[in-house]
């Protein structure tokens, strides 16, 4: 089902491509830590809250996206913006990518 690699980064992580050839990266409590899309040159990588929650994401080539109270504030080098959780739901990432439930998800510019 899944390829399985050696993580670089922790002996506590492991390393696996999905079945499209992404690579994901989950730490020792099942969390995935990293992800990079097949098709795509930067990687994803994750924080979460002690609930399970996703508390910040920081792309590779310089893209920022954190939680706040009242939503999500997403940085790059030249903009910066916020989304409000009404529009943007959870973010949630799994073996198939970085989702959001909300209507407006894709004001967050996330790979959906």
């Amino acid at each position: 089902m899944y390829q399985q690699e050696k993580a670089g980064s922790s002996p506590n992580s492991i390393s696996y491509r999905n079945r499209r050839g992404d690579r994901i990266t989950r730490d020792q409590n099942e969390r995935i830590t990293a992800y990079r899309y097949s098709d795509h040159d930067e990687f994803y990588s994750f924080e979460y809250e002690k609930d399970g929650s996703v508390t910040s994401i920081d792309r590779s080539d310089g893209w920022h996206w954190r939680r706040v109270d009242s939503g999500w504030v997403v940085k790059n080098y030249w903009d910066s913006w916020s989304v409000r959780e009404e529009d943007s739901g959870s973010v949630m990432v799994d073996d198939s990518g970085i989702h959001t439930t909300g209507a407006g998800g894709d004001q967050l510019a996330l790979p959906e």
